[in-house]
């Protein structure tokens, strides 16, 4: 309920139009992912059968097969179509399933569960960043202190870890200072309400980065996608540069 599966197709469609490169989006919200919903694609395949697959015989043309193309650069890999299926899909698979993915791809963003199981654990060891999205009430905040310890915990670098803010009511929620006092490390972006925005996004199935880019909550999400990408890509102007981009660098 805090928008952590709209943060992650929002981040990996800007990703992609940013940088104009295809962009594995990969639902590990097993018993209830949207992802595909959120973006309007009809799935045939999806992580339950890949799965099933022996791993010595999962080649780059049978992954493509379940890696559903957006017309964004997004490469959808759903999440099965039932809880009863999620089971299916073992932190064993996981653990080969995204070293595959890893060297094909720029970039790879993955929507997880907001459980600890060993499937989430196996993507969050793979991940480069892990971006931990709350809203500013008190029960929000809770759950993010004691995921920030799970993590401390695990020995992962604090680098590692990006808090997100969402605003997901108008008013009266934790001022920021207090939210980053109770973190103890600082906000990366603070998403402001903008309720009709995903309201419609959901609906229409068209994320707000590419139906709405110029609107407040869609700058922040793409600024963030462009702050998470690789430092070697940032570091050098692209010879034609997109539109969104140029959006991500205020021109």
């Amino acid at each position: 309920g805090t928008g952590v599966s709209t943060v992650a197709v929002n981040l990996a469609v800007a990703l992609a139009q940013i940088w104009q490169v295809e962009v594995p989006l990969v639902d590990l919200a097993l018993e209830s992912g949207q992802d595909a919903l959120m973006l309007d694609i009809k799935t045939r395949y999806t992580l339950a059968e890949l799965s099933q697959q022996d791993p010595q015989t999962i080649e780059e043309e049978l992954l493509d097969g379940y890696l559903v193309r957006h017309e964004s650069g997004v490469r959808v890999l759903a999440a099965p179509p039932s809880p009863e299926q999620a089971g299916l899909v073992t932190p064993t698979f996981v653990s080969t399933l995204l070293p595959m993915l890893k060297p094909r791809f720029e970039y790879v963003v993955i929507d997880t569960a907001s459980t600890f199981n060993e499937v989430t654990l196996a993507a969050l060891d793979a991940s480069d960043f892990i971006v931990v999205v709350l809203t500013p009430e008190l029960a929000a905040l809770r759950a993010a202190t004691a995921t920030l310890d799970v993590f401390t915990s695990l020995g992962y670098p604090q680098e590692k870890q990006v808090p997100v803010l969402n605003w997901t009511f108008p008013r009266g929620g934790l001022p920021q200072k207090n939210v980053e006092a109770a973190l103890g490390i600082p906000l990366r972006a603070v998403i402001p309400y903008e309720r009709e925005l995903f309201v419609e996004a959901i609906n229409r199935g068209v994320p707000p980065v590419l139906s709405h880019p110029t609107a407040a909550a869609s700058r922040v999400l793409i600024r963030l996608a462009y702050e998470l990408s690789k430092e070697e890509m940032r570091e050098q102007e692209p010879e034609s540069p997109s539109p969104m981009w140029l959006q991500a660098q205020g021109r």
